[in-house]
């Protein structure tokens, strides 16, 4: 059996299993797309679709006559659905497929090139063919099919993989990354708080850890030997602060600059004091629908057997970290 196994293994048609994967996670999006989503109403894709074309109208980055509503969207999915409206000015229900296509396949480009920098490029398609199917109801949601988080997910991935090429490239070639980093890091803080929370703070603790492990393992005595035996990773901390100050260069011209000539409400101040026990219930909650939980079930129905198998799941992700 074993032999037979190996034998699978080592033909082509094991090595196309999860790029044949990957295309029909890409079919079921688009089939998504072109069927069950074009009779959901949604007031969020609809705005993302009217200020769309009325940029494109205007031909400018911001409009000074759109309320946005949440966050000012200067570098959303809106230049996406731009393109698709310029392929069909006429049919918004495939201009919104044309930019839902567009994304998905710069997502999975981007999570094969990131995967590639850290060693793990034999995984690559299939952490790419897992991205491209709904594992979750809310991934369904605001990845796949409304495209709102897809956006955030590419913008980690360019900034992360600019973070690794510039441990890797040398050259006059290795300076061209550093504008490439700095306009993302920027874009990423222009469009608000969501990614500096998400994605920078997260990355600069990383950073710091990394030094310090790599500190405590060499053990240098002096700080020229500390600069010697652990240079990636210092590096890899100095390019983090670096990406994370051009962040919130952005983010300061988002709250103190634009803010007073665009009309948004900011979610950059919480009043945490009375709203943390709600926010923290709400997490978990959305937590385990991700794993199949369903409310208001009764006891001895199917859908309580999927609730105790997903919350069980759930716990066992975070007590085992898988």
């Amino acid at each position: 059996m074993n032999r037979i196994i190996q034998k699978v293994k080592n033909t082509r048609i094991f090595d196309m299993i999860p790029w044949l994967w990957m295309f029909a996670g890409f079919l079921y999006d688009m089939w998504y797309q072109i069927y069950p989503g074009k009779w959901i109403l949604d007031s969020d894709l609809a705005a993302e679709m009217v200020l769309a074309a009325k940029l494109n109208e205007e031909g400018g980055i911001l409009s000074k006559d759109w309320l946005y509503s949440t966050e000012l969207r200067a570098f959303q999915s809106q230049w996406f659905y731009r393109i698709g409206l310029l392929i069909f000015p006429d049919n918004w229900h495939c201009a919104r497929i044309v930019a839902s296509a567009l994304m998905l396949i710069l997502l999975a480009a981007l999570v094969l090139m990131f995967t590639y920098l850290i060693g793990m490029g034999k995984y690559g398609v299939w952490c790419t063919a897992i991205l491209m199917w709904p594992f979750g109801r809310w991934y369904l949601v605001y990845a796949l099919y409304g495209t709102y988080y897809i956006i955030y997910m590419m913008f980690s991935l360019v900034i992360f993989s600019t973070l690794l090429l510039l441990n890797k490239v040398k050259g006059p070639k290795k300076y061209l990354l550093y504008p490439l980093g700095m306009f993302f890091s920027f874009a990423a803080g222009v469009n608000g708080i969501k990614q500096t929370l998400v994605f920078f703070g997260p990355l600069l603790f990383a950073a710091f850890l990394l030094v310090f492990f790599a500190i405590r393992d060499r053990k240098p005595v002096t700080y020229k030997e500390m600069f010697s035996t652990c240079r990636n990773e210092i590096r890899i901390l100095i390019h983090s602060v670096f990406f994370t100050i051009c962040n919130l260069a952005g983010y300061l011209l988002n709250s103190l600059v634009l803010s007073q000539i665009y009309s948004f409400e900011s979610f950059g101040e919480s009043k945490w004091a009375w709203e943390l026990p709600n926010r923290l219930g709400d997490v978990w909650m959305d937590f385990f629908l991700l794993f199949g939980y369903y409310k208001l079930k009764a006891v001895d129905s199917v859908a309580s057997f999927k609730n105790f198998k997903g919350c069980s799941r759930s716990i066992k992700n975070i007590i085992f970290g898988r």
